[in-house]
């Protein structure tokens, strides 16, 4: 039986420089998970009030419940099927303390922002990196689904001739910060330091590509141990049609997937074992069924596609699973009825790529 531990950290208000926060290297597996629920809630709230006039005071208080409830079923999920350590560590950071952290080290700094909970005062950068179905093969950082190309928008900061700090939500492989630097540079703009909300396993005095990296909360490893013994993972990503990952549709567009099967194997995405991807597949669904009755019943009517996140119901209508005015419980009833055909389904869609699927920058 794997044990669980769980534990809620933040930044030091007292501390000007980055906490540091030191874990095993074998013996433990530590889950951080950014506590996303403000934002969250609202992106449901917007959706959900074009068609559902019910009254902010009433929808804001219940979806905010439905999402801790839907989050504890995710913190129950990921530990017992981790192939990493018998014991889990679950770290749930208040994001709100992140963001005024990040905001103390950067007052009157001009602020790019790559984090989507991060928005008062910063030039919004929506980069992302870009896979193809599955979740196993990158094609590049592109920009978030529906938003303008990336050469637009780093066109449109080179402009103001200014030099900038860049923040961001994480920094674990470094890979989409360092193309996103590349590509501020090319065009000219300066970026002075990068300040992540977290920084899980680098060095403390480690910059991307000469720019000096300076997180709020920094993950250590001590010790020796094999496999990376930690992992972020954003509540959202598991809940249809809040985020997800950007993933290529056969078409040609762009859409978010929630992490489980059939879209993504989770276990590309997080710290599960790829023996458990359809168990925990389960899990989501049932999680995310209760959910959206949840929901359903205090809107007394059906939560439908259309109603969630134009990057999630072009997922769902482009692959031929739903159309826009179904119940999404209906949908997620059907996928449960898919178990047998998710293997061939998903090879299916991972091997229908275009020639040309490949993200960029410009």
């Amino acid at each position: 039986m794997r044990g669980v531990s769980r534990h809620h950290t933040g930044p030091d208000p007292a501390v000007s420089g980055t906490t540091f926060l030191d874990v095993p290297a074998s013996g433990t597996f530590t889950v951080i998970m950014r506590d996303d629920t403000a934002y969250s809630v609202r992106k449901l709230y917007d959706a959900l009030a074009r068609r559902h006039p019910l009254a902010r005071e009433t929808l804001v208080p219940a979806l905010t419940q439905s999402y801790f409830d839907f989050r504890e079923e995710v913190q129950e999920a990921l530990p017992r099927m981790s192939r990493h350590a018998d014991h889990t560590a679950l770290h749930l950071v208040d994001s709100r303390q992140l963001a005024d952290a990040v905001r103390r080290r950067t007052r009157s700094e001009r602020l790019i922002s790559l984090d989507p909970l991060f928005r008062r005062g910063a030039h919004p950068l929506r980069a992302s990196r870009g896979f193809l179905l599955g979740g196993r093969e990158s094609v590049g950082v592109v920009p978030g689904p529906g938003r303008r190309p990336l050469g637009e928008q780093v066109a449109a900061l080179a402009a103001t001739g200014h030099p900038y700090t860049l923040v961001d939500d994480d920094i674990v492989t470094g890979t989409t910060l360092s193309a996103v630097l590349r590509s501020l540079r090319e065009a000219g703009v300066r970026v002075r330091r990068v300040v992540p909300g977290i920084r899980v396993a680098g060095p403390e005095d480690a910059a991307l590509l000469g720019v000096p990296v300076e997180p709020v909360l920094q993950y250590r490893t001590t010790g020796t141990g094999g496999q990376r013994a930690l992992e972020v993972a954003d509540t959202r990503n598991f809940l249809l049609g809040v985020s997800g990952l950007v993933v290529r549709l056969p078409d040609g567009g762009w859409a978010r997937a929630p992490y489980w099967l059939p879209f993504v194997r989770t276990s590309e995405r997080s710290g599960i074992s790829p023996a458990c991807d359809q168990d925990f597949a389960i899990c989501m669904l049932v999680a995310n069924l209760r959910f959206f009755l949840r929901i359903g019943q205090l809107l007394d009517g059906p939560v439908l596609v259309v109603d969630l996140r134009p990057a999630v119901h072009r997922l769902l209508t482009s692959l031929g699973i739903a159309d826009l005015h179904e119940p999404v419980t209906a949908v997620l009833e059907r996928l449960m009825g898919w178990m047998d055909d998710w293997t061939d389904l998903l090879h299916r869609w991972e091997t229908d790529r275009l020639p040309a699927a490949t993200g960029s920058l410009v």
